[in-house]
């Protein structure tokens, strides 16, 4: 039997093609129709999110003629209202054509297709010309359109376990039992008073017994199909979904549900024995990706980039073509996918298209040194997105820079990025690095080493005490200042676990060491402690090297470690981002803050807040007023509004608007390089390679 060859897609009216998996006729073979549909009239298909396993394309299926079709009137409405009248027995059509497909796929379609009507599918290794990289390339960009269209997501996991019945069970039964989740980033969960599972969370015996039920789930997250990058798409912006395993189905709101619940509840004590969080961060991270009322994306590429660090792709170029349909239409950038691009290519492209669009460096903590790179061939300042499992812990959003707008220059003859400004000072000690994979117990201990010998009794650069100063470094800038949680408190707790090495199960520990070691776990893995030659201290990536510089730029929300190149004055490399204590609010441009007063960073907002009474303003107390023709504008959700403060007394996010040309930024224009310069900042321009 002759090959099936593609006919191409119109690209007007648009195409998209679709699969009709034929009836099981009692024969192993797999028989399927391809027919191409306008966009406009196509019928109501499912999508398919499966794992593609083993690329060897060693089983076949037979797409035959289209037969004719007629609607299913007692079909429910939305799904496949088609069904195939066969021949009998099937024959044979000269016209008939073999494809090839993989093992995993085949095994997926003998278990959806159905017993006596067909089935309208889409599928991305069949609907895809895949040898077509043109075709690819464009079908590609399509997908968050035909997942989002599709009448439903199917998920296939697999074939049934011992243990897969049993966690698909247990799912059911805690859902039933967990209040409708809303669709957030941090949903709250809640479970119905007085139900099993309510009781199930405070009740050691019962949890105990129920091991086999937990092992059953921890089996389930380790299927391969939840370490799949591209399922965040696929799932993400599904209309309805439905996970099956074999036969099984499972709705895929039962499944939120279970893993919203697990990691918010469960893991803790016993529990903790056998689900450990590192099981469930996939599924939580999954969960965490929606849409709005409308249906748009809501998420950050920054964000999306970080939670799907840990997932796989065939391809490397998918690390940013996977994510881009996901991202909130105000981070959106035009980057269409391109398969015949290099994949250094296409990381610089999607790197100078999001600084042009958001006038900001925002990718510098993913960038690694050289020695952890898997493409070296990439300059310093673009991150190896394909090896970004090994990035450094996270800090929290800061205002270095201030409002500042990014001032840089691309050249491409020499692949250099000039950005501008400030030097802040030269590293003179590196301690031993903390290892991505590091748990709790080694945490504590390296966190250990790192102590100052002078800890107790020295003084931070005159004010604070080394002490506070060292706790808050360690903490990456996660504190909740309206606790006012540090000074003794905080000792108390560094003492029992940094000191002490008291740890313990979670349940029993208090809050505030669950937060002082929750974020203890957030920042310092891939991290080092290092300090300045100017007394300053702070957390670098691992690889930073004594020797290096700190510089606060323009358009960055952290300070960054840069490392000159011999010979070369003027130019260096891109080490990564650093957290600098006393650093972090604009210090290194502005000066130290008045007496008393405290700044809170956010992505669209810095507030600061005053020494009497600890009132918020928008202002920087810092800054003179603003030159004409700027003047202040506030905005709730994108709407300008007159004042500052809402009338439930929340502030509003500050813009600036200029009165000559009318145009409105984001970006406060007292901080730019020539009237910093001015205010005697010594400003200077660093050229990254």
């Amino acid at each position: 039997m002759p090959t099936y060859e593609y006919t191409p897609l119109r690209p007007e009216p648009k195409e998209i093609r679709l699969l009709n998996l034929l009836p099981d006729q009692g024969s192993d073979e797999i028989e399927v129709e391809i027919i191409h549909h306008e966009y406009s009239s196509c019928p109501p298909y499912e999508a398919l999110s499966y794992v593609w396993g083993s690329p060897e394309r060693a089983n076949t299926l037979i797409v035959r003629e289209p037969a004719p079709t007629r609607l299913h009137a007692n079909r429910p409405p939305g799904l496949n209202d088609y069904t195939w009248e066969p021949s009998w027995p099937p024959a044979v059509s000269i016209s008939d054509t073999n494809l090839f497909i993989t093992q995993n796929l085949a095994i997926a379609l003998r278990y959806l297709r159905h017993e006596r009507e067909a089935r309208v599918l889409w599928i991305d290794a069949i609907c895809i010309n895949q040898s077509d990289l043109a075709e690819r390339s464009e079908e590609v960009g399509k997908m968050a359109h035909i997942y989002s269209h599709a009448s439903r997501v199917v998920v296939w996991l697999g074939e049934e376990s011992e243990t897969s019945a049993l966690a698909f069970q247990t799912i059911r039964d805690i859902a039933r039992d967990v209040e409708s989740i809303k669709m957030s980033r941090n949903p709250p969960v809640l479970t119905i008073p007085k139900s099993p599972t309510w009781k199930l969370k405070n009740d050691g015996k019962m949890m105990r017994e129920m091991v086999l039920n937990w092992i059953s789930i921890r089996d389930l997250f380790a299927r391969e199909w939840f370490s799949r990058l591209w399922i965040f798409q696929e799932i993400g912006l599904a209309s309805s979904a439905v996970m099956m395993i074999g036969v099984n189905e499972l709705k895929w709101e039962e499944f939120r549900a279970i893993a919203a619940w697990l990691y918010s509840h469960v893991v803790t004590g016993f529990m903790s024995e056998i689900l450990k969080i590192k099981d469930l961060i996939r599924g939580q991270a999954l969960i965490q990706i929606y849409t709005d009322d409308e249906g748009q994306p809501t998420e950050q590429l920054d964000t999306l980039l970080t939670r799907t660090r840990y997932q796989s792709c065939l391809d490397p170029r998918d690390r940013i073509y996977a994510v881009l349909s996901l991202v909130h239409k105000e981070y959106q950038i035009n980057i269409s996918p391109d398969y015949s691009k290099p994949v250094e290519e296409v990381y610089k492209e999607f790197v100078l298209r999001h600084m042009e669009h958001s006038r900001s460096l925002l990718f510098t903590r993913f960038c690694l040194p050289q020695s952890k790179r898997n493409i070296q061939t990439l300059p310093s300042w673009v991150p190896d997105f394909s090896a970004s499992g090994l990035l450094p812990g996270l800090i929290k959003s800061a205002s270095a820079s201030g409002k500042s707008e990014l001032d840089s220059r691309y050249n491409a003859r020499d692949n250099s990025l000039r950005i501008s400004g400030v030097l802040a000072g030269s590293v003179s000690n590196v301690s031993v690095s903390m290892p991505n994979a590091a748990r709790v117990i080694e945490i504590l201990a390296v966190a250990n080493a790192w102590i100052p010998h002078n800890l107790y009794s020295a003084k931070y650069r005159g004010s604070d005490s080394l002490l506070d100063a060292f706790i808050r470094t360690l903490m990456g800038g996660f504190l909740d200042e309206r606790k006012l949680w540090m000074n003794q408190e905080a000792r108390k707790v560094f003492e029992k676990t940094i000191i002490d090495g008291e740890v313990g199960y979670r349940e029993r520990q208090d809050d505030d060491i669950k937060h002082f070691i929750s974020s203890l776990e957030r920042v310092l893995p891939g991290r080092a402690y290092f300090e300045l030659e100017n007394d300053y201290i702070g957390l670098c990536p691992a690889g930073t090297e004594p020797g290096d510089r700190i510089v606060v730029v323009l358009g960055c929300r952290t300070p960054l470690a840069i490392r000159p190149v011999p010979g070369q004055p003027g130019r260096y490399k891109l080490i990564g981002s650093c957290y600098v204590h006393g650093m972090m609010d604009c210090e290194m441009l502005l000066g130290p803050l008045p007496r008393g007063w405290t700044i809170t960073g956010y992505t669209h907002k810095t507030i600061a807040r005053t020494p009497k009474g600890g009132s918020q303003t928008l202002h920087d107390p810092r800054l003179a007023a603003l030159p004409d023709p700027w003047r202040f504008r506030y905005a709730r959700r994108n709407n300008f509004r007159e004042g500052s403060v809402e009338r439930d007394g929340a502030l509003r996010t500050i813009w600036f608007e200029n009165g000559e040309t009318g145009d409105v930024t984001r970006f406060d224009p007292r901080l730019n390089f020539r009237d910093l310069k001015e205010r005697g900042v010594d400003m200077r321009d660093f050229f990254l390679i």
